[in-house]
């Protein structure tokens, strides 16, 4: 019986002393991380030979934060890497050369 009492009494003090005080926890919430998207990118565009285009590109975060860049671009289209406006110029010289072809849809 002496026995039995002081397991519940070490029990009892071990579980005591292990709660947290209340000052110690956190009172802001937490934030939660969302995907980083493109918000307003239209899925197609089309241009006429020696047209140009001039495309604001916007996120869905803070854009102070990250920077543009292309893998592997077609020849005329660039990204400004500080504010992401995408824009193309379509030459004649690119068609005559052959680096792009009429009537064909290219992905980027």
């Amino acid at each position: 019986m002496k026995s039995l009492l002081v397991v519940i009494g070490l029990l009892f003090f071990s579980v005591s002393y292990a709660q947290v005080p209340a000052d110690s926890i956190p009172t802001e919430p937490v934030k939660l991380d969302t995907v980083l998207r493109i918000t307003n990118l239209n899925p197609s565009f089309s241009l006429h030979v020696d047209s140009a285009l001039a495309y604001n590109l916007e996120l869905n975060k803070d854009e102070a934060n990250y920077y543009w860049y292309m893998k592997n671009p077609l020849p005329g289209l660039r990204i400004n890497k500080d504010n992401g406006v995408l824009s193309f110029k379509a030459d004649k010289s690119f068609f005559i050369s052959g680096k792009l072809k009429y009537d064909n849809e290219y992905k980027i």
